[in-house]
C-alpha cells in the first residue's frame, strides 16, 4: 500500500481527482461518521475523550456503492471500520498523528481491505474515504 505524506497542492489534486467526484455520483452512498463511533475511535487509539467529537466528525466520511453501506449483520460502515482495519499495518500513534493531521497531509492510492468491526466481515465495494488531512 502507498501511504504517502504529500503538498497540500497534491492532496487537494488527489481528492479533485479521485475523491470529490464520488461524492456527486447519485448512486454513491456518503455517510459521515455517527458521534459513538467517533468516540470509539478515540478509545481505539487512546486519545483523551472528546479529542475528535466535533472537531472532526463531519470530516470522517466514506463513499461506497449502495449495497456496501450497510454489512450483512445489520452494522452501517463508519470511519471506525477503516481504523480498526488500519491497525493491522499502522500504529496507533501513526493513525492518532495522521487523523489530527500532525503527519501533515497524506494520501494512500489503494483502499486495503476494510472489515466490519460488529462480524468481521470484509467491507465490499468501499470506494473511497477521507478526514481532514488524509484521503485514500
Amino acid at each position: 500500500m502507498a501511504t504517502m505524506v504529500v503538498s497540500q497542492y497534491e492532496f487537494e489534486a488527489f481528492k479533485t481527482e479521485h475523491i470529490s467526484p464520488l461524492y456527486t455520483i447519485e448512486d454513491i452512498k456518503v455517510s459521515d461518521t455517527p458521534e459513538i463511533d467517533v468516540r470509539a475511535i478515540e478509545v481505539l487509539l487512546g486519545m483523551e475523550d472528546g479529542s475528535l467529537v466535533g472537531k472532526h466528525t463531519l470530516f470522517f466520511r466514506a463513499a461506497s456503492s449502495p449495497k456496501a453501506g450497510v454489512c450483512p449483520c445489520g452494522r452501517t460502515t463508519s470511519f471506525l471500520d477503516i481504523m480498526r482495519s488500519a491497525l493491522m499495518v499502522h500504529s496507533k500513534e501513526f493513525l492518532k498523528s495522521t487523523i489530527l493531521g500532525k503527519k501533515g497531509f497524506v494520501i494512500s492510492k489503494t483502499v486495503p481491505m476494510i472489515q466490519c468491526c460488529s462480524c468481521g466481515r470484509q467491507v465490499k465495494e468501499l470506494k473511497a474515504y477521507n478526514c481532514k488531512k488524509y484521503a485514500c
